[in-house]
């Protein structure tokens, strides 16, 4: 841990220089052109760049989550607090991120539109047919040419996390086009981090000034990088993602995708996104000598699998505990698996009956805020959002970031204090409560148990979801 402790950020910065070199020659590999032999080889540098962004991510993960329960329990001893306070929080936001800056390029190119007298190609068109709409329009190719400028830089991007199958933006521009409309909904005309991040940032430093009196001097040098490492966790929560599961999978998927056409030329496979449902080793088999298999037999089933599967036939826990929260006392938490805990939310919350709330959560951003409930479920739902709002999910993506600029609050199902939820709505300062249970600290669905349209209150400094129309 000491060479995280003392420059994790030197680390990270290393680690994403090193991923943008690897992605550069895979970008730009011609695999109508390259021998069966160069496609081969093209195959292995491929495994070899999802293994290493893995090794990325999870050295990375594993290294600064781990930290914050570690700061976490030199808060406790020391402070009496955990990161279920507000106070603790205050000492790990106010920081930006290199998924904030795109939405901000985002942003710019809403602006773009908007004075070039575009608004309403995208307000009256679906996202999918924006850009045949805005093509031969003089103004709407002057726009075009921006976006496509923007999408040679960070078009490298796919639409579903941890999913080889759905398009990137460079493909299929549809959902770089709806946060960009998002924008037009926002009539404040900033870009709302520029103002909340330096009131936040100013009240982390007053903070941790604050705090820094109460710990004992022989423990402030082991509290300060604590600290430090702490505060990249919200960051790295959400940068990573833009390096890994978004760059590392797009330039992954570019690669066999490559590789499906020439299966397909050949007569392997039907379609050459048929690549996905074969193993790498299965690929390897034919690479060679394509026109003498026909792999479509390995292909139909698993494909047929692929879409009956649903996210009610995923089973959530499996566990021979009598309970849920039994399985996490007594096996998780014990285990001090910081991505456990603290992002994918195997912490069962505790309940305070006398709160009477309808859904008890953990702390994902503070603060208190009444509103109307929009359920989003699909990458789909986020183009209905409407200011002010309040999102509800079963689970989010920090691909959905953009539209965090509309939210009033949050609400999620699953997930940590260091999931995308939390570390999201703490950055744009919107109260969120995430991991939902009952009463009887039974995990509970508030994206099923709230309807769009309904008024909710979520109080996200304690915790908890009130549903105020039923």
């Amino acid at each position: 841990m000491q060479p995280f402790l003392k420059d994790f950020a030197g680390w990270w910065k290393t680690a994403a220089d090193d991923m943008d070199a690897m992605y550069a020659p895979l970008k730009n590999f011609d695999h109508d052109k390259a021998s069966l032999l160069e496609l081969r080889e093209h195959l292995y540098d491929l495994q070899h760049v999802g293994r290493r962004l893995w090794e990325y991510h999870f050295v990375g993960m594993v290294s600064v989550f781990w930290g914050w329960v570690w700061f976490e329990e030199k808060c406790m001893e020391l402070l009496g607090i955990d990161d279920k306070s507000a106070e603790f929080m205050k000492l790990v936001v106010g920081y930006d991120s290199k998924l904030f800056q795109v939405d901000k390029e985002l942003w710019r190119l809403s602006k773009e539109a908007l004075q070039l007298g575009l608004k309403d190609v995208f307000m009256n068109n679906a996202p999918a047919d924006v850009v045949e709409k805005l093509k031969g329009r003089p103004r709407g190719d002057q726009w075009l040419a921006l976006l496509n400028l923007f999408l040679q830089e960070h078009g490298w991007r796919m639409q579903h996390m941890h999913d080889f199958y759905s398009p990137t933006w460079i493909e299929d521009p549809a959902p770089a086009i709806a946060a960009i409309r998002s924008f037009f909904k926002d009539e404040s005309g900033e870009w709302k981090l520029d103002a909340i991040r330096p009131k936040l940032a100013k009240e982390r430093e007053e903070a941790i000034s604050e705090v820094m009196k109460r710990i004992p001097e022989d423990q402030k040098e082991e509290f300060r990088d604590l600290l430090r490492l702490s505060q990249h966790a919200g960051t790295f929560s959400e940068e990573h993602t833009y390096w890994c599961e978004m760059a590392g999978y797009a330039v992954v998927r570019y690669g066999f995708m490559g590789i499906g056409r020439r299966f397909v030329r050949a007569g392997v496979i039907d379609r050459a996104d048929d690549i996905f449902f074969l193993t790498p080793d299965e690929i390897d088999l034919a690479i060679l000598v394509p026109d003498r298999f026909d792999l479509r037999y390995l292909v139909e089933p698993r494909k047929e699998a692929r879409n009956k599967r649903t996210y009610e036939s995923i089973v959530p826990v499996l566990t021979t505990r009598a309970s849920t929260a039994e399985a996490s006392a007594l096996d998780v938490l014990p285990s001090q698996d910081a991505v456990g805990i603290k992002v994918l939310g195997f912490e069962v919350p505790s309940v305070n009956p006398a709160l009477k709330a309808d859904m008890y959560g953990l702390f994902g951003a503070p603060g208190v805020v009444e509103g109307t409930a929009r359920v989003v479920n699909r990458n789909e739902d986020l183009d209905k959002l409407v200011p002010g709002e309040i999102m509800v999910s079963a689970k989010i993506s920090s691909s959905w970031s953009p539209v965090f600029a509309l939210l009033g609050g949050a609400v999620t199902d699953r997930s940590g204090s260091l999931g995308h939820t939390g570390c999201l709505c703490r950055e744009y300062g919107i109260p969120a409560v995430v991991n939902t249970v009952n009463e009887k600290r039974e995990f509970v669905s508030a994206a099923a148990l709230i309807k769009t349209g309904q008024r909710i209150r979520v109080d996200g400094t304690n915790h908890v979801v009130y549903i105020l129309d039923k």
